[in-house]
């Protein structure tokens, strides 16, 4: 019964590190008709402590009729504008906590950063 407590304990240390969020900037790796390959790197380890591996993590953000795109004052674009090495803040259409396992996202918004 004590080892369990104790890795109950453990996992919920675990589980409550890790934060949800509503936004995330990266670059963009791939545009495909309906989704964008965005690097969310820097989401992924947001919590992490000490060494962090040099490993790229790729989010897919699902691009849907309703997600707004815009440039950074606010001008909308086109999907089609799109394209590899821009950068790019993505506003989630819900809090999600994302993670190495969870990295698949839905936009409600896409602002072009660059």
């Amino acid at each position: 019964m004590k080892y369990l407590t104790i890795l109950l304990l453990m996992v919920f240390l675990l589980v409550s590190c890790s934060s949800p969020v509503d936004s995330f900037e990266g670059e963009i790796w791939d545009v495909k008709s309906n989704t964008v390959l965005v690097d969310c790197s820097s989401t992924v380890n947001r919590d992490a402590e000490g060494d962090i591996p040099s490993v790229a993590y790729l989010c897919t953000v699902e691009v849907t009729e309703d997600t707004v795109i815009a440039d950074v004052n606010k001008k909308p674009i086109n999907s089609k504008d799109l394209k590899e090495g821009q950068i790019v803040q993505i506003i989630l259409d819900e809090e999600k906590d994302i993670s190495t396992k969870n990295r698949d996202v839905s936009a409600a918004e896409i602002i072009v950063l660059n």
